[in-house]
């Protein structure tokens, strides 16, 4: 996924500037250089893991960034369309099409995004059930896999047999 154009980003950052839900409260207290433990103190909680949670919402909303996990995933979502619709009505065309980016890259079924940890399905011999095979990358190896990523690179596998083979 393309990043979203210097424009589109203030548009987001200006969205979430006023956003008057949670998301908006961690991301001004964010840019207010605080840490999770001050934010949540802020608002009398007594644990910060939820901070964090924000935190991805926020990152999915500016970079296209899609978390790890189905749930994890879900949740943000939840959060990116909710946003979406409380602001669609103040954002250019060119920010509604970079949310719309960002939830379809969301919304796709299973594991079929690129992760640090990515899954290949293993088909097995005649008679026994396949498993899904991990394969681990440095950071180095998996920025050069998801640059060198097609559409019809179903994991991050298929981008290094594609490579490897090419």
């Amino acid at each position: 996924m393309a990043k979203p154009t210097p424009n589109t980003l203030r548009e987001i950052d200006a969205a979430l500037a006023r956003d008057d839900t949670r998301i908006g409260h961690v991301y001004r207290e964010k840019r207010a250089g605080r840490t999770n433990a001050q934010i949540a103190r802020g608002v009398g909680a007594t644990s910060h893991g939820w901070i964090t949670n924000y935190n991805g919402y926020i990152d999915s909303l500016r970079t296209g960034n899609v978390p790890d996990g189905a749930s994890r995933r879900k949740n943000t979502l939840r959060a990116v369309e909710s946003f979406a619709d409380r602001h669609r009505a103040a954002l250019t065309n060119e920010a509604r099409a970079w949310l719309e980016q960002v939830i379809q890259a969301l919304s796709r079924v299973g594991d079929s995004r690129p992760e640090h940890n990515d899954r290949d399905w293993v088909a097995a011999d005649a008679g026994a059930e396949g498993h899904y095979q991990t394969i681990q990358l440095d950071g180095e190896v998996y920025r050069m896999l998801v640059d060198r990523r097609r559409p019809s690179d179903r994991t991050l596998n298929d981008t290094l047999r594609r490579l490897l083979q090419g």
